[in-house]
């Protein structure tokens, strides 16, 4: 039952990708929804060519796959870019779909026309973008983890920087950018748990309950609304 229970945390990636275009897609959401879901997968099996084509799989030795962070991805071995890939991809793909669900196409080619182009042009496009991310995703990993050790060296001043950061950004509605950063990525924190590293500050992850005695993270982050 905890596995069916925590099904959201294991594909919360995908479900962002889809979310996203879903959430904002003016018209069409069911279509913007749909690309959503092929661009994922596309850019994880673009992912999953280069890294064979490098010779780097198929492989079951572990200290590779860790080495090129590389996880199995809705089925598809490939590297692991967590909420921040999917938050990319998701707004690709809403853009994308923007720009090409009214589409007109010339007569031979108007079957592919309108909605119908948004899942193609998708596939082209974040196929493109899965084969750069094996070269682009280091410089992004690296600057996460600057950003979760810059907090954790801030002592008690890391929960202010957090909190200060997550605020000035609702006005805008891209805290839960910084948030998941936080509580899904390296930014938060690694944990070696039976050989295998855990990343981020969720609640649900391993030995969450034993870090809630800190100080620091009983605080509510919502007093008012807890507060009625």
């Amino acid at each position: 039952m905890s596995k069916v229970g925590s099904f959201a945390f294991s594909f919360l990636p995908v479900m962002f990708c889809i979310a996203i275009p879903l959430g904002l897609a003016r018209e069409n959401k069911g279509v913007a929804a749909f690309a959503g879901f092929v661009g994922y997968a596309v850019m994880n099996l673009a992912v999953n060519f280069w890294l064979t084509a490098k010779g780097i799989l198929p492989t079951t030795d572990a200290a590779i796959l860790k080495a090129n962070n590389i996880q199995n991805i809705i089925g598809i071995p490939s590297i692991d870019t967590g909420i921040l890939g999917a938050v990319i991809a998701g707004i690709i793909v809403w853009l994308l779909h923007e720009r090409f669900h009214n589409i007109r196409l010339p007569d031979a080619l108007a079957f592919f026309g309108g909605t119908r182009f948004v899942p193609i042009v998708t596939t082209v496009v974040l196929g493109l973008v899965g084969l750069a991310i094996p070269l682009a995703w280091p410089v992004f990993a690296m600057g996460i983890n600057a950003l979760g050790k810059m907090i954790n060296s801030a002592g008690d001043f890391g929960p202010m920087i957090f909190g200060t950061g997550e605020r000035l950004l609702l006005p805008f509605g891209l805290h839960h950018i910084l948030v998941a950063l936080i509580r899904f990525t390296e930014a938060g924190g690694t944990l070696d748990v039976c050989g295998h590293s855990v990343s981020g500050r969720a609640d649900h992850l391993p030995g969450a309950a034993e870090l809630s005695d800190d100080p620091r993270l009983r605080r509510k982050r919502h007093p008012f609304p807890v507060a009625g």
